[in-house]
């Protein structure tokens, strides 16, 4: 299994650096990894999820978060098989993903293989996150695309990540970016939006670290009143970080970075109207157009990462608040993965800041996972064990 692994990433890599990535090799990765998923070990957090999925079963197990329930009751109508049913949410899940990434682009080759390399890992173990994750993104892609009842397709989309792990209805501040986003954007520069809400998280983060106290009182007040979210709160909020919470922060500045600094490649790119790329199919060279880039869904994802950064501060509660960032990094991933697709060799120096500073949060946050398990045997044993 290290070995169709290591194919895979290097397939996707090859197919993004000669530019000729399409549905098939994201298919035939979707296929690999799920075959990777069929075959791992029951280890760690797939104990809990296989103990999870027999008490549905057996009906003895409560409807604490009733969408993630209904799903495992809805795949057991065709296998009581626990090694089929994750390797079927796993694949409904990464669909979902790549159906976005698809939306931007033709070319999904970078990110599927940052995914293998990095993502998966995690999102192999938590199934449960990985789907809320993956309803999260595509409801930030209704509101990223301004699509017509956006803003209700994406709070529709929050519920729905919410009764599958509870944690996502923070997201519900997103939308913040629809109020009055274009007579904000007209009003300031770009820029300055990004130093006002850098400013914000200053403030945030001074707030955290001095009145921390308060907070972890407010929020177990919080979930005292909803039974649901009890527990997790309790536990969130019972210890505190010291500096554990400069890595995930550190990386999800970098993947800021990226994002401010491919919004400046596309508007800058004489090549962001229109293209030609060229695939290789059967040894023979056929060409398909790929569409310009929405520049202005790059603008509100730069928003959404501003905003994001009041999650920062969460971190120095309990580390486990790192998810959310991270699923915003996950979001980045997908668009910047098409940036860096699109556009040509006369944007390559331009491209290669945002590469190196995509690269660099992908490494740091690893790192820090890493750091968290303490274990890298973990995964070895739960993906690669004979």
């Amino acid at each position: 299994m290290k070995t169709l692994l290591i194919f895979i990433i290097a397939m996707n890599f090859l197919c993004y650096m000669i530019k000729i990535g399409n549905k098939s090799t994201a298919l035939i990765t979707l296929i690999s990894l799920c075959l990777i998923i069929y075959n791992s070990q029951q280890y760690s957090d797939i104990i809990n999820y296989r103990h999870y999925f027999y008490e549905v079963m057996d009906q003895t197990h409560s409807m604490r978060e009733p969408g993630f329930f209904w799903i495992t009751k809805l795949i057991q109508l065709f296998t009581y098989d626990f090694d089929v049913y994750r390797s079927i949410v796993f694949a409904l899940t990464l669909l979902i993903c790549l159906i976005v990434c698809f939306s931007y682009g033709k070319n999904a080759s970078l990110f599927l293989m940052v995914y293998c390399a990095y993502f998966f890992y995690m999102d192999g173990i938590q199934i449960r996150n990985f789907l809320a994750t993956s309803v999260l993104v595509y409801s930030v892609y209704s509101i990223l695309k301004d699509e017509k009842n956006g803003i209700f397709k994406f709070i529709i989309g929050i519920l729905i990540a919410t009764t599958i792990h509870s944690s996502f209805i923070i997201y519900i501040i997103l939308l913040l970016i629809k109020l009055d986003y274009k007579r904000i954007t007209n009003k300031f520069r770009r820029n300055r939006i990004i130093i006002l809400f850098s400013i914000l998280i200053t403030l945030s983060l001074s707030c955290v670290m001095r009145y921390s106290n308060v907070i972890n009182v407010v929020l177990i007040s919080f979930g005292s009143k909803f039974s649901s979210i009890n527990e997790r709160v309790s536990i969130y909020s019972s210890t505190t970080s010291r500096l554990g919470w400069i890595m995930p922060a550190a990386s999800y500045l970098a993947s800021f970075f990226s994002i401010i600094y491919a919004s400046n490649v596309l508007k800058g790119s004489s090549e962001n109207v229109y293209r030609r790329g060229m695939a290789l199919f059967d040894s023979k060279l056929y060409f398909y157009d790929i569409p310009s880039f929405d520049v202005s869904s790059i603008d509100r994802l730069l928003l959404i990462n501003a905003v994001g950064l009041l999650f920062v501060p969460l971190c120095l509660l309990n580390l486990t608040f790192y998810r959310l960032s991270k699923n915003i990094i996950f979001i980045n991933s997908i668009i910047i993965s098409n940036v860096l697709s699109l556009t040509g060799n006369n944007s390559k120096g331009r491209t290669t800041i945002v590469f190196i500073s995509f690269i660099l949060s992908i490494v740091v946050m690893a790192i820090f996972d890493l750091t968290i398990y303490n274990d890298l045997s973990m995964f070895e044993n739960i993906y690669f064990s004979s």
